[in-house]
């Protein structure tokens, strides 16, 4: 694959990285606005504060960052690999929070 295109294909799995972890924290408050408990102990005491926000802002930015250091480095396609997996995971995730929601009762 082709430098330039293997970058462009970065930046887009990064974008929809960035949007499945969106849609996960929305689905999350969709949850437990419908009775649902946070399981995950770390997210649980600071669910209904502006951290989870912050946290994950400082985190894709923080990401971003490091791929446009990445992208310039010798293996551009193993970073590739590595953004696609990840939001791949993220995808499972939410079909997870969806099966979920589908599951609560009104």
């Amino acid at each position: 694959m082709p430098l330039e295109q293997t970058a462009l294909q970065t930046w887009r799995w990064y974008w929809a990285l960035l949007a499945a972890n969106v849609l996960d924290l929305a689905f999350t408050y969709a949850a437990v606005g419908r009775g649902v408990e946070e399981a995950n102990r770390f997210l649980k005491p600071i669910l209904l504060t502006p951290w989870p926000i912050a946290i994950k802002m400082s985190a894709f930015m923080l990401l971003g960052a490091g791929l446009l250091q990445l992208s310039r480095a010798r293996q551009p396609l193993r970073l590739l690999h590595i953004v696609r997996a990840t939001a791949l995971f993220y995808l499972g995730v939410l079909l997870f929070h969806l099966l979920g929601l589908s599951l609560i009762a009104y």
